[in-house]
């Protein structure tokens, strides 16, 4: 019978290794490229310490080299796992974050740009608060504006429209009946596309001091969410709810719109934040308290 010889320093070494590249390649600001993006299904709730926690318990399982450890470290790390997941299911279901509906968009057929608005604005109740995509228009399109302000006085609605900026970065801006005809821009993308709409590091200046819209709500616009920066940073300011605008129309046919949810959905659980999801000619979100009773018949046929 042979004897199963002990791992080596060196084998320690290139474990640590990989621990280190999994937690490396998990910053990277542009797109999703570490294994530790599960980290919010195995440890939900716990934030960048789960990020942390994770390699570090795989890395002690594997120094066991008694199965019979082995099997005990695994047990105990799924009854952590059940026991976080009831904590943040009780936790979310108090979470006063505010409940939108997704109203499906991609059935419209108008050809024009105000006959697919005009569609568009028919989903949208009295009193609503509403949030669109990304890149709806651009900055200077007086035309779009004096649109948008028309529908959100007759329907004394307020609505958060991503806008192209002069820059060609995203923004958010806000429309209601107290700004117009001057609407606010109240979120400028910190991550950009490399080359294209932001540079090859992020916006880093003043990234946790930064004053933030509003006390209850943040957002992120297109690979904003599949960064562990950004959402560090929502969960720096204890938010609960945060909305990724996003326009994947230049991405076609890569199936980025479900990849940004699988990920944004997983920074949520690892964060315990709620999050929601605006995809330009794909859905708009339209706040569930105030939808109308015919309203929310309508939303029911049309999903």
């Amino acid at each position: 019978m042979f004897l199963k010889s002990k791992p080596s320093f060196q084998t320690h070494v290139k474990r640590l290794g990989v621990w280190f590249i999994a937690i490396l390649t998990a910053v990277i600001p542009f797109f999703p490229a570490s294994p530790l993006l599960v980290t919010g299904t195995v440890l939900p709730g716990l934030g960048t310490w789960g990020l942390l926690l994770l390699p570090l318990i795989v890395f002690v399982i594997e120094r066991f080299s008694q199965p019979s450890l082995r099997f005990s470290c695994i047990i105990g790390l799924l009854s952590l796992q059940g026991t976080l997941n009831l904590v943040n299911y009780s936790a979310h279901e108090t979470l006063q974050a505010e409940k939108y509906h997704e109203i499906d968009l991609s059935e419209i057929t108008a050809i024009t740009r105000i006959g697919q608005w005009d569609q568009m604005t028919s989903h949208i109740p009295e009193n609503a608060t509403v949030i669109l995509g990304e890149n709806i228009f651009d900055a200077t399109d007086h035309a779009a504006i004096s649109y948008w302000c028309r529908i959100v006085t007759a329907k004394t609605a307020t609505a958060y429209i991503g806008v192209r900026n002069t820059d060609e970065a995203g923004e958010v801006w806000v429309f209601d009946e107290t700004n117009c005809p001057n609407p606010e821009p109240v979120y400028h993308v910190r991550i950009g596309v490399p080359g294209i709409t932001g540079g090859f590091m992020p916006d880093m200046a003043n990234w946790y001091q930064s004053p933030l819209p509003t006390p209850q709500s943040q957002w992120l616009i297109c690979f904003e969410a599949f960064s562990i920066l950004s959402w560090d940073r929502i969960a720096h300011f204890n938010h609960k709810q945060v909305f990724v605008l996003s326009n994947d129309v230049w991405t076609d046919p890569l199936p980025t719109a479900p990849l940004r949810r699988k990920v944004g959905n997983e920074f949520s659980k690892l964060y315990g934040i709620d999050v929601m999801f605006a995809d330009t000619g794909q859905n708009m979100l339209v706040l569930k308290q105030i939808v109308k009773f015919q309203s929310e018949v309508e939303w029911t046929k049309d999903n």
